[in-house]
């Protein structure tokens, strides 16, 4: 009976994971937002679809069943650079299963600061995708743009996708390719949320968090159900018509309502209205189309609230899938108005420099250190996770 039912879960699975991550075509998406502006005309129409959406992703993700435990945390190897500080740490996210970062913070503070969070994308090297310096929180565009951040008198938490970095030593890294990446990875999101919000030197009234790529699909997804997020910035990632292709982006149903009707990204970031949004676009992948298409949709749905100047949009139309320096310095400006930042450390000369971040190797941001060594009852396996989380839903028989 009980190989019955894994079988028929993993063909479910499956199934949802063939479903989900399906594109539409461009035409069918702007369809989609034409509709949708359409239909949610008035401040409470969209109230209410907001509602929807939001409770659509944590029932798909099945997140709300999550026990929030005590976060322990372990920390190593603070080094202080011009102007910033880094210290690595991994928080428990549940009981034996840990999430590392990167946190970033100004060298001097005082007060109360914003918090940014950082999830990083599918980047890599092409060539050889095993090199850790050149993959996830460890590239040296996620390093130059926390660090240029943190100069700015931000704190930046930046970590690990499930399965991908420090995540690798307890699961398997095919198992990024299920659906327990969005599952987790919004529940990493969350529980960091957590931690750094109780922190008594975080300002909650700026919380942020900006991505590229398979980070931009994490942001928007964090920014639509968690209402401490005040500010986002999804990069290269915002489209009517392509959801992501990772299961870590839609993996679960989180764009399926259960009539059977479906959702896409756009919405999920006019749901995070009327708070200011960055949307950074280019012109070589899915996002080619946001200044004709998403954008005047978000403007319309902004507008509602009287807040159109609260959303906007950096289109590259030359440059294409990345979180490039033309899409830092997008991101930097953003910060620096809305967030009303001195950033007299890094702009200089009519433009932000940020030749003082220290690239460091990946080895320098190891949590467990060079031997790799996890915390006694880490969790370890998808299977021993799943079963756990199983052991979460009450209508489980025991």
């Amino acid at each position: 009976m009980k190989k019955k039912l894994f079988l028929t879960a993993m063909l479910a699975v499956s199934a949802c994971m063939t479903l989900c991550a399906q594109r539409s075509d461009e035409e069918e998406g702007r369809r989609a937002l034409e509709k949708s502006a359409a239909e949610y005309d008035s401040v409470p129409k969209w109230e209410g679809r907001k509602a929807e959406l939001r409770s659509n992703i944590i029932t798909a993700l099945g997140i709300d069943r999550f026990p929030k435990t005590e976060i322990r945390t372990v920390s190593s190897n603070r080094r202080t650079y011009k102007g910033y500080r880094v210290e690595n740490m991994a928080l428990e996210i549940l009981p034996g299963v840990w999430v590392s970062g990167s946190l970033y913070m100004p060298a001097r503070y005082k007060g109360k600061i914003p918090f940014m969070l950082s999830p990083h994308g599918h980047f890599y090297n092409n060539e050889d995708n095993s090199i850790p310096d050149e993959r996830g929180r460890y590239r040296p565009d996620q390093q130059l743009r926390c660090a240029t951040l943190a100069r700015m008198g931000v704190a930046v938490f930046s970590y690990d996708m499930w399965a991908w970095g420090e995540s690798a030593l307890a699961f398997d890294p095919k198992d990024h390719r299920t659906d327990l990446a969005i599952i987790m990875q919004t529940w990493q999101s969350v529980r960091i949320l957590d931690y750094f919000c109780a922190q008594e030197w975080v300002d909650l009234t700026r919380v942020g968090a900006t991505g590229a790529s398979g980070g931009g699909s994490q942001v928007m997804i964090i920014a639509a159900i968690d209402d401490r997020v005040t500010l986002s910035a999804p990069v290269v990632m915002v489209s009517a018509h392509f959801n992501g292709g990772c299961p870590c982006e839609s993996g679960r149903p989180v764009h399926i309502l259960p009539d059977g009707t479906r959702t896409n990204n756009v919405e999920f970031c006019a749901a995070f209205a009327p708070k200011p949004l960055l949307i950074v676009s280019d012109g070589e992948d899915w996002t080619k189309n946001v200044p004709e298409v998403e954008f005047p949709y978000l403007q319309k749905m902004y507008g509602l609230y009287g807040a159109e100047d609260n959303v906007e949009n950096v289109h590259l139309a030359s440059e294409g899938h990345d979180y490039g320096l033309s899409k830092r310095l997008a991101v930097y400006d953003f910060v620096r108005r809305r967030w009303s930042l001195d950033a007299s450390r890094v702009y200089k000369d009519g433009r932000y420099d940020e030749s003082a971040t220290v690239v460091e190797p990946a080895v320098e941001m190891y949590v467990f250190g060079e031997e790799r060594k996890l915390p006694e009852g880490t969790i370890m396996g998808s299977a021993a996770l799943r079963a756990m989380i199983a052991s979460f839903d009450r209508t489980v028989e025991k």
